[in-house]
């Protein structure tokens, strides 16, 4: 837990929790303190491709990647 140091209003706090794959693993009583709850689906295909196009676009890599089965071999 981080400590406010100064005089900060603690209103102004944020806590962000984030689980990837098992919410249902979370603490039952760290659940009922959370005020909000976000679910955030999985990427799809499109959105799948698109993060492999953005991240590989900053590296040296081979032109002939087949985004599609990169796309395909990451769902879920």
């Amino acid at each position: 837990m981080v400590e406010n140091t100064n005089n900060e209003d603690r209103s102004k706090n944020v806590l962000f929790l984030a689980a990837t794959n098992c919410p249902w693993d979370l603490d039952n009583a760290m659940i009922r303190r959370l005020e909000k709850r976000i679910y955030v689906p999985l990427p799809d295909d499109q959105g799948r491709r698109q993060m492999f196009e953005t991240k590989l676009s900053k590296e040296i890599v081979s032109d002939d990647i087949d985004y599609d089965k990169l796309v395909k071999l990451s769902d879920g």
